[in-house]
């Protein structure tokens, strides 16, 4: 995996949350569902706390009940992504390479059962679109279940439409 192929899929990421920010805040069935809202929220604190770990600093405690609005949600999300463009248009390719400890290894422990083992920093940054593909088509799952039509994420998709850079207005 080089680092062209990770800023692909950043890219792919930005693209499929956007889309699902935007049916979101389209349908206000969805903004006030309890779900959907916390999902949103878990998908961009694992960026953030990945993105963190990754730059030295602290992961932010649980700061879910401090967003008053969807919309201070969405821009907090939002907001992840020049900082990830930033850090990955800063990342050599052999540092792709480097094996770092695990972040948040008791929690990691716990989840596998046995001590984790560094992995590739590569590796890590995958985790994290792979992460939140998970939960947006768990979101999507949801719009459906209320009654919506979820918007199609998918990465082939976004690639046979030429790869288009995210949309974050409705």
């Amino acid at each position: 995996m080089t680092r062209s192929d990770l800023v692909e899929l950043f890219a792919h990421m930005e693209w499929a949350d956007a889309l699902v920010w935007c049916e979101v805040t389209r349908q206000p069935a969805l903004g006030s569902d309890p779900f959907v809202r916390e999902s949103l929220y878990h998908i961009h604190l694992v960026q953030f706390a990945y993105l963190t770990g990754w730059t030295g600093g602290t992961p932010e405690p649980d700061a879910s009940d401090e967003f008053a609005s969807l919309g201070e949600l969405r821009a907090w999300g939002r907001s992840y992504y020049p900082a990830a463009r930033a850090w990955l248009d800063g990342l050599g390719e052999e540092e792709l390479h480097r094996r770092d400890p695990v972040l948040w290894p008791e929690f990691v422990e716990e989840a596998i059962g046995q001590h984790p083992v560094p992995i590739p920093l590569a590796d890590m940054v995958i985790q994290v679109a792979t992460h939140s593909t998970q939960h947006r088509a768990q979101i999507n799952r949801r719009i459906r279940e209320l009654g919506g039509d979820p918007p199609f994420i998918d990465y082939v998709a976004w690639a046979w439409m030429g790869k288009p850079a995210a949309s974050w207005t409705e």
